[in-house]
């Protein structure tokens, strides 16, 4: 080395300072002159490309690092940091902390938490840069980076001057041109004359904007806005900013207000802004911004959702917003940043939107077209909608309107003769009832529509690939069902009843042709051609100026599409095009009410429920309930005893030993008459519906003051409460009169009065919750309380033993009263709580130690109804999230049933041929719902054709399939794999659904055994033993309470089906009361099958008493003789079918009635052709084993009649679908009868001879 440096001294006495000179330089080079690179961190792409914009220096460098990269920011000398939704772990927050004391520079914006706080400027530096910052637009983006590279990276070379911040006021009207803006709307307006773009007496319609606004994003999307207004001839008034926009409003006084949500329309003000636009009657239209890609957005299936979900369109309905039409999504710019801008198409639309609203304000009410959508079931069914009477509700409706101005002519002189004329005119009618079908087209005047005009109007308002769904589904236009060809030209038939300037119509069937339960993955089912047809008819040949949707609820808002922020290819949107939409719709269902808000753009008008009242019961039930009384009040002794004999005979007859699950020879004990005294008395006090509601029709004095004195807090409010109910129908009428006139519609919140009475008075535009911030701090006190309930019950019927798995039903209705507490409930089992942000958002979950749960962490399997799906998808993930870290938890004094529950999973997926990696990533995903998106299980129309199952597991391997789409974030979104549901259900023990309104039961509420039943069914076939099945009862606000599912629908049958006092009310109604009825028994049949073991013999054997023979003398055969026939052909029909199947008992005499009463109304009144009357073939064929005689012919040709063109037995060509290949035949009874026996004597006889030929050969 010395020789080295000896032979090279001279080259390294020249080459050393050279190195020097260049290290030097280098440094000096990285320090002074070099170019400053700044990191933006968490910045919305639209905002960095809004800074590179205004970027006018070569010397500045700006990058977006992603939070999962920040290893890389000590290589950057500045980072601005976007702190709202920012979340770091500890190692990142330490990696930027570190950076900073190596030199970075580091500014922080919008910190959450003040405490984490990452910024390192001295506080002159940072009083300026959030300056900049906060003012925004180009000019103060643009001198913050030359601010960057003077004072923040020290550098002067190349450095451009950096202005002081302009200071923008942050309440502000602007315009297409960023340098102007305007504090004052009196300046903003001389500004429009001066450069007349200010038009007199035209409408003036008031832009709000927020994020992406004017200043902190791109402008492309807003200038785009203003510009397109201005050409349809508008006065816009464009204003950014939210602490003056209610004084803003009130200086323009808008015709209409177009609000680009981001939160709350006046912040700190929501109050008064609310109540100024109620008080002026302006509507507010919130027309939504995508933030994503265009593409992107286009494909994604769940439209928005989590936080944006909540500003863009939560937020904007409780100040009353509607109409949350996408209209603005992101593109590339030419940098390859996302930007935003208008999507065009959908402005103009939206445009066009507005224009109608305007329109409903100025146009008088005789010249305004009004279309009103109702829905009934198919045949003779009467007309549907919870809560309702819907033929005297319309035609009340169709009265207002003539008596306020509407055209309303050629009205029918009573609702009885509406309703008639509905049945005939405006009818839904089954595929395959051909005859029905043939006169209906020759005697129902429906409007005919040419297959030519029908494709061209499809081609026009259909997006190709909708259409071509369509063509695929059902085949070229006509299709096979509403159809008919005359000589050489093909009509498609649009049921409706004309008025005048109003029609009403049917909501037509929104799929046909059926031949398999099952819902085929990947498939979005279009609505058939009738059905598209009716609503192109409505826009194209009716014309109307709104829509009115009547009656909770139809079809329209569930068709296939995003769940929120919808596109032109979504099918709720493309049908109910640009026209307003308004949907009455009963107060306390107000999760679904809220599905149609946002996928089908309608203005709610709330209605009340039927009135309240404590259930009573029958003579019998009120001897049993006196005799309790005594009973309990007697001291030990022979007349004690002698009262528990009496009373044991009558709960023996009245079935409450079926419901105790007792045996029938014993007398009751003490234990037990003291259970027996709580369920009778839960019976009477049960409170239960009135009849019907109709609209137009008050409640009398007495019925609001009984509703009022069963609702919440009326010891105090009682008064109140009676003038909220007895002001309301007039309310809703009011708020219909107020819509069509485009007025503002009050928001509200939903709910049954008893539950919720600050949902009155009615006539109200239902809202929601922030899904963000559930489970709320008190849902979680009831969440917890009711986890340990379940369990404490679970135990002592179990010997000790801990419930493993449980499997709960979320539903909208619940998690919006309850603000989640069955979220709280999945969580506590767990053994996690949820961790609050500072705005009190769950976003991060913590484990709840072992030795503080003092139990084993239980496993949770969840089934998610499709419209919770919509309203908090967060939520599912989160428990996604929750159940991977239970089953990570360490525990080491309790079992892990989460983790046991993983690793089967993980086994039996494997099994099924899952790669070891997919198995060990999908195990412990525990949310399931609808494949494809669907909102429903697809299984009641399968329950309710008996003739197309065999037996339980038919109908619980279609279930499984049906509802088998895990359900996590948007990377596992409806994830569809065979067997992955049935790993998540094994080891289930029991089986949950919420129960949170007054006004439904599991018997009168069909979903209830769709999806309890359904799930239920679907363990029982998964883990082979029958689950615990019990309700989580939310109706008591005092008190949330486990209740078995067994006494509850005991308690429902008793307190309303079986009840005399609840009957006598129902027959004060009309059609849709009797409809109730067939529907609760109905309901009944479908638990059966789901679950037999709640269904009890008695149970049918006392409807059979009360139906059929009448026990309480009510005439209940000539209550639906008079009102609705087919209902009580249908309810007979169902009795028949229970019996069938083998799921009642019934005698020969029990049947022979039954037959003997439904072939009688058969013959009488028509084939009312629903499923229990002319769509299961085995039934038919089984009634006719036990009709008389005497009406056996007339029963037979009623129903060839309906069934047949002409009565022929030929069967339709126009009617052919895949299920009438099962359903039509046999549809000639009586000879499919004979052939039958022919067949059977055929086979006998050939038995016979091959017999005697085998002995001779023997011989």
């Amino acid at each position: 080395m010395k020789h080295f440096f000896i032979r090279y001294k001279r080259l390294l006495i020249w080459l050393l300072p050279v190195v020097g000179i260049f290290i030097f330089a280098f440094v000096y080079y990285q320090q002074h002159i070099a170019a400053t690179r700044i990191a933006l961190i968490n910045y919305p792409s639209f905002t960095v490309a809004r800074m590179q914009k205004a970027n006018d220096s070569r010397w500045v460098k700006l990058q977006s690092v992603a939070i999962s990269d920040l290893s890389s920011v000590s290589g950057y000398d500045v980072a601005l940091v976007f702190g709202r939704g920012l979340h770091l772990t500890a190692l990142q927050s330490e990696q930027m902390r570190k950076a900073g004391r190596k030199g970075l520079r580091i500014f922080e914006e919008a910190a959450a938490d003040p405490q984490g706080d990452l910024t390192n400027l001295s506080d002159s530096q940072r009083t300026l840069v959030t300056a900049y910052m906060r003012n925004g637009g180009n000019a103060n983006y643009r001198n913050l980076l030359h601010y960057a590279r003077i004072s923040l990276d020290g550098k002067k070379y190349a450095a451009l001057p950096a202005a002081s911040p302009v200071n923008i006021a942050s309440d502000v009207l602007f315009h297409v041109n960023e340098e102007i803006y305007f504090s004052e709307v009196a300046a903003y307006e001389s500004w429009l004359q001066s450069n007349h773009l200010f038009k007199m007496d035209a409408p003036r319609i008031a832009l709000v904007t927020s994020v992406p606004g004017p200043f902190n994003a791109n402008r492309d999307h807003l200038d785009s806005i203003i510009t397109v207004f201005q050409r349809r001839g508008w006065n816009v008034y464009p204003m950014a900013g939210n602490k003056r926009r209610l004084e803003f409003l009130q200086a323009i006084h808008p015709d209409i207000v177009v609000e680009m949500p981001h939160g709350r329309l006046a912040p700190g003000n929501s109050p008064a802004v609310v109540a100024w636009l109620n008080q002026q009657n302006i509507p507010v239209l919130s027309p939504i911004s995508v933030f994503m890609n265009y593409d992107q957005w286009k494909a994604n299936p769940q439209g928005m959702n989590g936080g944006l979900l909540t500003m863009s369109i939560v937020s904007p309905e409780l100040d009353g917003a509607v109409a949350p039409y996408a209209i603005v999504a992101q593109y590339k710019d030419e940098n390859g940043y996302d930007i935003f801008r208008a999507i065009p198409e959908r402005l103009d639309r939206f445009t066009d939107l507005i224009s109608r609203w305007l329109s409903l304000k100025n146009k008088p009410n005789r010249d305004k077209k009004i279309a009103i959508y109702y829905f009934k079931g198919p045949g003779l069914s009467s007309l549907v909608a919870g809560n309702l009477e819907v033929a005297p509700s319309l035609y009340n409706t169709l009265l207002h309107l003539q008596q306020k101005g509407y055209t309303v002519e050629n009205l029918p002189k009573d609702a009885a003769a509406l309703n008639q004329l509905i049945q005939k005119s405006g009818s839904i009618l089954n595929p395959y009832a051909a005859g029905n079908l043939q006169k209906f087209f020759k005697e129902g005047s429906p409007a005919w529509i040419n297959v030519s005009t029908y494709e061209k109007w499809a081609k026009s308002d259909l997006e190709a690939a909708s259409w071509k769904s369509v063509l695929e589904k059902y085949g070229q236009a006509p299709g096979s069902y509403m159809q008919e060809t005359r000589g050489d030209t093909a009509f498609l038939a649009v049921a409706r009843l004309s008025f005048g300037n109003v029609v009403l119509l049917p909501q037509p069937l929104p799929a046909i042709g059926e031949n398999t339960f099952k819902i085929v993955h990947g498939a979005k089912v279009a609505p058939p051609h009738p059905y598209i047809a009716s609503y192109l008819w409505t826009r194209h040949v009716f014309q109307p100026d709104a829509i009115i949707h009547f009656g909770t609820h139809g079809s329209l808002e569930f068709t296939p599409g995003k769940q929120v922020a919808l596109g032109n290819e979504d099918w709720s949107d493309a049908l109910i095009g640009t026209i307003p939409h308004f949907y009455v719709y009963t107060m306390s269902n107000v999760g679904e009410a809220i599905i149609a808000k946002r996928r089908s753009y309608a203005t709610i008008l709330s209605h009340l429920t039927p009135p309240f009242m404590h259930a009573g019961g029958s003579t019998e039930v009120s001897r049993l309930e006196e005799e309790l009384h005594r009973w309990d009040a007697l001291e030990e002794g022979a007349l004690k005893t002698a009262y528990a004999n009496t009373i044991s005979q009558s709960a023996r007859k009245l079935g409450y030993y079926q419901e105790m699950e007792l045996d029938t020879a014993i007398t009751l004990t003490t234990v037990q008459l003291t259970k027996l005294q709580g369920l009778v008395e839960e019976m009477v006090n049960e409170k239960v519906n009135s009849g019907l509601y109709t609209i137009g029709k008050p409640y009398t004095k007495m019925q609001a003051e009984r509703t009022a004195s069963l609702m919440s807090g009326a010891d105090t409010g009682r008064a109140k409460y009676v003038s909220l109910l007895l002001a309301s129908t007039d309310r809703e009428l009011a708020a219909l009169d107020n819509a069509l006139s485009g007025g503002y519609t009050l928001p509200g919140a939903g709910g049954d009065p008893l539950a919720n009475p600050g949902a009155l008075p009615t006539g109200r535009n239902l809202f929601s919750i922030d899904a963000e911030k559930t489970p709320g701090l008190q849902a979680w006190q009831v969440g917890v309380q009711l986890a340990k309930d379940l369990v404490a019950q679970y135990q002592s019927e179990h010997k000790g033993a801990w419930p493993r798995k449980v499997a709960l039903t979320l539903w909208p209705g619940e998690f919006i009263r309850t603000e989640g507490a069955m979220l709280a409930e999945i969580f506590y089992l767990l053994g996690v709580a949820p961790v609050r942000d500072p705005q009190g958002r769950i976003t991060d979950l913590g484990l709840i130690p072992s030795s503080e749960l003092q139990r084993p962490r239980i496993d949770v399997v969840v089934q998610t109804a499709g419209q919770f799906r919509d309203l908090a998808a967060s939520r599912l993930e989160l428990i996604n999230r929750a159940v991977a870290l239970a089953a990570a938890a360490a525990d080491k004094t309790q079992p892990n049933y989460v983790s046991d529950g993983v690793q089967a999973g993980e086994k039996m997926l494997k099994q099924k041929g899952f790669t070891p990696k997919e198995a060990r990533q999908m195990a412990s995903l525990r949310v399931f719902g609808g494949i494809n998106g669907n909102y429903g299980t697809g299984i009641m129309s399968m329950v309710e054709s008996g003739d197309r199952y065999n037996n339980r597991d038919e109908v619980a391997n279609v279930y499984i399939h049906n509802m088998g789409a895990a359900y996590n974030d948007t990377s596992q979104w409806a994830l569809f794999r065979e067997g992955l549901f049935e790993a998540a259900l094994q080891h289930t023990d029991v089986v949950v659904q919420p129960r949170e309104s007054n006004t439904w039961g599991p018997l009168s509420l069909d979903h209830v055994y769709e999806f309890m039943g359904g799930l239920n069914n679907a363990v029982r076939l998964v883990t082979g033993k029958e689950p615990t099945a019990v309700l989580n009862d939310f109706r008591n606000p005092v008190a949330a309470r486990v209740q078995p599912l067994k006494e509850a629908v005991w308690v429902e049958a008793r307190s309303t089906l079986l009840n005399p006092v609840w009957i006598k009310d129902m027959q004060q109604g009309e059609s849709s009361s009797a409809e109730k009825m067939t529907e609760t028994v109905r309901n009944i049949f479908g638990w059966n099958v789901m679950k037999p073991t709640v269904i009890d013999n008695e149970l049918w054997d006392q409807l059979h008493e009360v139906y059929i023979r009448d026990r309480y003398q009510l005439n209940t055969s000539t209550f639906f003789e008079k009102q609705n026939p087919a209902a009580l052909e249908e309810l007979t029909g169902v009795m028949m079918e229970a019996a069938r199947k083998g799921l009642w008992k019934a005698t020969p005499v029990q049947r022979q009635e039954i037959a003997r009463l439904h072939a009688t109304l058969v013959s009488n009144y028509g084939a009312g052709c629903t499923e229990f009357v002319c769509g299961n073939a085995a039934l038919r064929q089984e009634m006719q084993h036990y009709v008389p005689q005497e009406i056996k012919g007339a029963y037979t040709s009623a129903v060839n009649a309906a069934l047949q063109p002409n009565g022929t037995g030929q069967q339709g060509a126009a009617v052919v679908l895949k299920k009438t290949a099962q359903t039509t035949e046999g549809a000639t009874i009586h000879q499919q009868s004979s052939s039958n026996w022919r067949t059977l004597l055929f086979i006998v006889a050939a038995v016979a001879i091959v017999g005697l030929v085998l002995i001779r050969k023997k011989k």
